[in-house]
């Protein structure tokens, strides 16, 4: 298992790394794993709590990364995802508003999965970096 370790606040080689599996997501539509994506994406769609969330959400990008059929890629995703899978899940118990952002997750997950499904490279691509972004600029402050 990687060591536990705080997420970078510009996302450098993480924001790479998920724009790259998105778009290859979109070139290869893994079709089980798309499905495995839908299916967590609606699990996020449900009131959850944190720790539920942050694991319904890493294992959504960890499906991500395995639709693209690229096992260098989806390997690397999964280890990052494990890597900072803890200190996000701290930040996110930190959080006041948490079910608000939560909601805005999952609408954004969904987003990036429709379009993965609509064969559009660039939007997968631009939407998955919005929500990383997104999610670091609320968590981040709170990883401490």
């Amino acid at each position: 298992m990687p060591a536990e370790r705080k997420p970078s606040p510009s996302g450098g080689f993480e924001m790479a790394l998920e724009r790259a599996a998105a778009a290859s997501a979109v070139r290869h539509r893994h079709l089980e794993s798309l499905e495995q994506a839908r299916a967590l994406q609606a699990s996020m769609e449900q009131a959850v709590a944190p720790g539920q969330s942050n694991r319904l959400d890493t294992y959504f990008h960890m499906a991500i990364a395995r639709a693209g059929d690229n096992i260098l890629l989806s390997d690397l995703a999964v280890a990052i995802r494990r890597a900072v899978h803890s200190p996000i899940q701290r930040a996110e118990q930190a959080l006041g508003d948490w079910t608000d952002f939560e909601q805005g997750l999952a609408e954004q997950h969904g987003a990036v999965l429709e379009a993965v499904l609509a064969g559009d490279e660039q939007a997968a691509a631009d939407l998955v970096e919005h929500h990383i972004r997104h999610a670091y600029r609320h968590l981040l402050p709170r990883c401490g």
